[in-house]
């Protein structure tokens, strides 16, 4: 489970509605969409519901329903990493201690999950070629992206 202990840190969303950081509102699954689809409601839980631009609530993260599944599934429709390593003007971006906390304990658990795949390259060697210390990240156009740094992967 994400919030294994519910609270924390849904908790600090009920304190600031703004801890869950900036979401990108492109395209999102209304809750009243998610609750009427029989497929999508008993193979995943709904745990945190927020407001779009417009105040609907949508569905902002999700986990499968445990019921002898062998691998979880986790989905977020907002991005946990931005409270700590996106520092551009002009945004939404919180930037508190609460928000910060909460890109912490979804960054322990992602980790954590990953920990548990027993899966390892075959040698060193091969595993160089993959590790993105390779690239360089490189300063985006503020006014166009969403993002201050990006990789790009040429052929």
């Amino acid at each position: 489970m994400i919030f294994p202990i519910i609270d924390y840190p849904l908790h600090l969303y009920a304190k600031n509605d703004k801890t869950f950081d900036f979401i990108i509102k492109y395209i999102f699954l209304l809750i009243q969409n998610f609750l009427a689809d029989p497929i999508l409601s008993t193979f995943y839980k709904a745990l945190t519901v927020s407001p779009d631009l417009e105040g609907q609530a949508f569905v902002s993260t999700i986990e499968t329903i445990y019921l002898g599944r062998r691998y979880p599934i986790f989905g977020v429709q907002w991005h946990p990493e931005k409270n700590g390593f996106e520092w551009r003007v002009n945004t939404t971006i919180p930037h508190t201690k609460d928000s910060v906390e909460v890109m912490q304990y979804m960054a322990n658990f992602f980790t954590n999950q990953a920990r548990q795949n027993m899966n390892q390259f075959s040698s060193l060697a091969d595993e160089l070629k993959y590790l993105i210390y390779l690239y360089t990240p490189e300063f985006s156009d503020l006014d166009t992206s969403h993002f201050q740094q990006l990789y790009f992967f040429y052929e």
